[in-house]
């Protein structure tokens, strides 16, 4: 798309103000780029410092709670490109899918004890997907058209808070610590506040594909140190600014395609450990690579990302393709990163 979009922000207001890290907070940044998908005017930095990537201006943070409340960073791209609003029936039938391999990654620490949240749950097929396996299932979506929906699809409790809004009771919790999620496995029983205004710690949180979203992320991530249970699970999918199509093939038209206005943050290996260290998360960060040789090859000679294939031309590239990507996990060059992360108990922030 050749045509340039400013998009208004309050932000904007101040495009003279100098830009912050909001990583390490140095204020020596390099532009790397001022153009994002569907041709968005919007500066891409990287903070000479720490090497962390962001956009500038940021939007503030209630400007972010209503751009995803009222829907706009799901219809506005699509609005713009003439093509259907996302329906949330059909977007939890297309994502059923993508949902199974995220349910593969939290099963082994689920049991019927256990609590877990999901947070920008979206349509709730992965939490279709968990609900008979835990105790109790608690999403937070700010997209109220898909809060909606999930709470009539599954009957559970939808939080339509910012992550930074929510609370948790510790009453008792002293007396459940070291009980919690074991390796693979969950013996805590999650607990009810009784009158402290708060929700109980919730022992899995997963956010899949969500970092990337957040104002303050560093803020955002502390506050998940406080929701979650003290020996809990938190699982995160993000993007990877390493993504071998930019640091190996330096494709030109998908780095048009990767940065986004609704994605603020750009994490890499290194400056993901920084945040969960800086954060008091003790964790493993896993390359994950999702798309493979078939969507890689579309990018290189076509320019253009992979439409849906059948099954059977998706096992032509099955034994080629588990080798292509696990060359690229062995180089932390992927397009995403899995995190599995237990809060720190020593050493606080």
């Amino acid at each position: 798309m050749n045509s340039s979009v400013d998009v208004k922000s309050s932000a904007n207001n101040s495009q003279e103000e100098k830009a912050v890290c909001p990583l390490c907070l140095g204020d020596k940044q390099k532009r790397i780029r001022n153009r994002l998908r569907y041709g968005v005017l919007r500066d891409v930095m990287s903070c000479q410092g720490c090497g962390f990537v962001f956009l500038w201006p940021r939007m503030g943070q209630q400007e972010t709670v209503d751009f995803y409340q009222k829907g706009d960073y799901r219809n506005v791209p699509r609005e713009r490109l003439g093509l259907q609003i996302h329906d949330p029936e059909d977007t939890f039938r297309s994502r059923m899918g993508q949902a199974r391999h995220r349910f593969a990654l939290v099963k082994p620490y689920l049991s019927k004890k256990i609590s877990l949240l999901e947070i920008g749950c979206g349509s709730g097929s992965f939490l279709f997907l968990v609900q008979p396996h835990v105790r109790k299932c608690t999403a937070l979506e700010l997209d109220s058209t898909f809060a909606a929906y999930v709470r009539q699809k599954l009957g559970i409790e939808v939080l339509q808070e910012p992550i930074g809004n929510l609370s948790v009771s510790r009453h008792g919790a002293g007396a459940c610590a070291g009980h919690g999620v074991a390796e693979g496995h969950q013996n805590l029983i999650g607990r009810r506040g009784s009158g402290q205004g708060g929700m109980d710690p919730f022992d899995v949180i997963c956010m899949w594909f969500v970092l990337e979203h957040l104002h303050d992320p560093l803020a955002d991530l502390k506050k998940l140190r406080e929701l979650i249970s003290d020996s809990g699970i938190l699982l995160m999918l993000l993007p990877n600014l390493w993504d071998p199509l930019l640091t190996i093939y330096h494709s030109s038209r998908y780095e048009d395609f990767f940065y986004q206005l609704p994605h603020l943050n750009y994490f890499s290996p290194e400056t993901l450990q920084m945040a969960l260290e800086r954060c008091g998360w003790d964790g493993q960060i896993v390359p994950v690579q999702i798309y493979g040789l078939s969507n890689h090859l579309r990018w290189i000679f076509l320019k253009r990302p992979q439409v849906q294939t059948s099954k059977g031309t998706i096992d032509v590239w099955n034994f080629p393709d588990r080798i292509y990507r696990k060359i690229f996990a062995q180089r932390r060059q992927t397009d995403s990163l899995l995190v599995i992360a237990r809060p720190r108990t020593k050493g606080a922030i």
